[in-house]
């Protein structure tokens, strides 16, 4: 509220409605870059195969472009291609937000972890595998091949960690899915400074990510 004078010397006070947005530690929609990029604000483990993490023109969730993970038989470790990004997360409720379009034959990875202390502490994280959305061996959703899906992951963080999180799964044109109070790697994850997306199946096969989002508030 915001109280004044008018000027016959009257007193008004007048309430605006102030729309607060989320604090946005990073965001990536790929459009910025030219096919065959690859993405500047990461890390990209490619096996020395640019090609197989790269922006392309193929498809997209929105936009014209999104990141390309291509795996293969003979990548050195299984969890090639990979990306990470290193936004460090300490307090409030932490979001991470992307899209993602798995096809055949793709297992892709999210996971988000403390790579802060001696050892690594796991927080969320999922697959899609199979033709299914799985965590931590529990088995969610059915996917479906060869169509968009936006995932929201959301956990507290320091003082507002509970040692779960929750989830949120929308098929591009379709509603939303919950699952709620989902287990931690570690259970004395509190914090994230390490945010990794893969294609680990081990074949020749592709999955598409696109309009990744993280944010603290």
């Amino acid at each position: 509220k915001v109280t004044g004078s008018t000027p016959d010397g009257k007193t008004r006070t007048s309430t605006f409605n102030l729309l607060v947005k989320r604090p946005s530690l990073l965001q990536d929609d790929f459009e910025s870059y030219q096919p065959g990029d690859q993405p500047r604000r990461a890390r990209l483990v490619d096996g020395g195969r640019k090609a197989n993490l790269a922006i392309t023109g193929a498809t997209a969730a929105s936009g014209k472009q999104c990141l390309k993970l291509q795996d293969a038989a003979d990548f050195a470790k299984p969890c090639l291609p990979l990306i990470c990004y290193r936004p460090i997360c300490r307090t409030g409720m932490l979001t991470c937000r992307f899209d993602v379009r798995v096809e055949a034959g793709a297992i892709f990875f999210a996971s988000l972890r403390d790579w802060s202390r001696d050892s690594c502490l796991a927080g969320p994280d999922l697959q899609v595998k199979n033709g299914f959305l799985v965590s931590r061996g529990q088995q969610l959703m059915p996917v479906t091949t060869g169509k968009w899906y936006t995932i929201e992951i959301s956990a507290g963080l320091g003082s507002q960690a509970t040692g779960i999180w929750d989830l949120v799964v929308t098929p591009a044109g379709q509603a939303a899915s919950r699952f709620a109070k989902l287990p931690l790697g570690s259970p004395g994850w509190n914090r994230a400074n390490w945010f990794g997306f893969g294609n680990n199946s081990r074949v020749s096969s592709t999955c598409y990510f696109d309009n990744l989002k993280i944010s603290c508030h």
